[in-house]
């Protein structure tokens, strides 16, 4: 157990999610804990105060006056990180080491745990199979897990079954995305590839290797795929390899981005491509490789990163130290918010 006093200086914010209605933000950590915030008293301050008309002006964040959690719950008792977080019809989804588990919620408050969900061991992940990323189809009621045994897992919320297992990475998979409308998956692992799934086939539909670009490979950083997404037409991708952006119907590489370091999250946030790692500001490009928007951030490294836009825009940037980054505008930083106080 480690001692409260600690905490802030050994916190990671791993793992994030916004409930279906927008009005609280949930951080899952590296002491097994989840903390939840009030979307709205993160916002309040910052609604009266005018926006600078001059883009290049450096803005002080502030900490705001209502950044104590309305709940902190031990999930796990410090036997396992909070390493992803999902949300579905009032029931926080939490993956941890080799279990998935709902709870049910009453507002902000965590009330029991609803259901659980055993992901298979086998002898050589008996010990360590961390669920290290989810993605959640809400229209067809099921979660994607993406786990330390090199699988991604399709799990039905109407009765708990593991409905198909995604295999052909030979390494644990970093990071999943997906499109509902076209019943389609994108893992990212670190075994260096992207694969593209048909959630109704055990076989991956098509394999991109981005390390094997002579203009995306960074051979000092590594292979591995460090974070994945997709819209209708574009993936992006990046981890050791550069950020690049791929189109869906070739499988071809479109542009490549001048992110410097390590990738560990990415996003298509209206128009432009989110990008953000082992760096200090996140970036947002559009699809000809313009840089738009840099945001500078708290954590040497961002591991988590959650938006919205109504009902009050949030942007949230969490990752290797105790401080979230809050963006209401998603084009500077307004709050510097403390986790462990």
């Amino acid at each position: 157990m480690v001692n409260a006093k600690l905490k802030p200086y050994y916190s990671v914010a791993l793992s994030q999610v916004l409930s279906d209605d927008g009005k609280y933000l949930f951080i899952g950590t590296n002491f097994g804990e989840i903390l939840v915030f009030s979307v709205e008293s993160l916002t309040i301050d910052i609604s009266t105060t005018e926006n600078p008309s001059d883009e290049n002006l450096t803005i002080d964040p502030k900490i705001g006056s209502n950044t104590e959690p309305l709940e902190v719950f031990s999930a796990t008792g410090d036997k396992s990180q909070i390493y992803s977080l999902s949300y579905f019809k009032d029931v926080l989804i939490v993956g941890t080491n080799a279990e998935i588990t709902g709870y049910a919620l009453k507002g902000h408050k965590i009330v029991k745990k609803s259901w659980e969900i055993r992901i298979p061991s086998t002898p050589e992940n008996a010990e360590v199979n961390e669920i290290n990323c989810l993605w959640l189809d809400k229209e067809a009621a099921v979660l994607y897990a993406g786990c330390g045994d090199n699988n991604v897992y399709s799990v039905s919320l109407e009765d708990g079954k593991i409905l198909r297992t995604f295999g052909g990475h030979t390494n644990y998979i970093h990071s999943i995305d997906g499109n509902c409308k076209v019943g389609q998956i994108v893992s990212a692992s670190e075994d260096g590839s992207i694969r593209l799934w048909d959630v109704r086939q055990k076989k991956s539909s098509a394999k991109l290797d981005p390390y094997k670009k002579d203009q995306i490979c960074r051979p000092d950083f590594g292979k591995w795929q460090g974070s994945v997404s997709i819209n209708n037409d574009w993936l992006i991708c990046g981890g050791g390899p550069r950020f690049s952006l791929w189109h869906l119907r070739s499988n071809e590489v479109t542009e490549v981005f001048d992110f410097p370091e390590k990738i560990h999250i990415s996003g298509f946030i209206d128009d432009l491509l989110m990008v953000g790692g082992d760096y200090k500001t996140v970036q947002q490009y559009d699809l000809s490789g313009k840089l738009v928007t840099e945001l500078p951030v708290s954590s040497p490294s961002i591991y988590s990163v959650v938006w919205q836009s109504t009902p009050h825009k949030l942007l949230s940037l969490g990752g290797s130290n105790n401080v979230l980054d809050i963006c209401t505008n998603f084009n500077y930083r307004d709050i510097c918010l403390k986790l462990y106080q």
